[in-house]
């Protein structure tokens, strides 16, 4: 589990599309553009977005641990252009 958060902010649904990472969630959805994360790092129930330019990167819990190795494979080949 990510020690670097004390509570689930919000819940809803994470999408990946060939332009950014959309998360739709019940309180605020998040939208990062593919050409603007810098670093991703996955975790055994999260998986965590840093954009360029933002001083705290997101992390999304998700429940399915082999959802966050494909998640993470897609969004780096999507953003290294591989």
């Amino acid at each position: 589990m990510v020690d670097t958060f004390k509570e689930v902010a919000d819940e809803g649904t994470l999408y990946v599309t060939n332009k950014r990472v959309l998360f739709v969630g019940s309180r605020k959805n998040v939208s990062h553009p593919i050409n603007k994360i810098v670093a991703i790092s996955r975790y055994a129930d999260a998986i965590q977005f840093q954009k360029e330019n933002e001083a705290r990167p997101k992390y999304f819990l998700i429940r399915d641990p082999y959802a966050i190795d494909e998640i993470g494979l897609i969004v780096n080949r999507l953003a290294t252009g591989i």
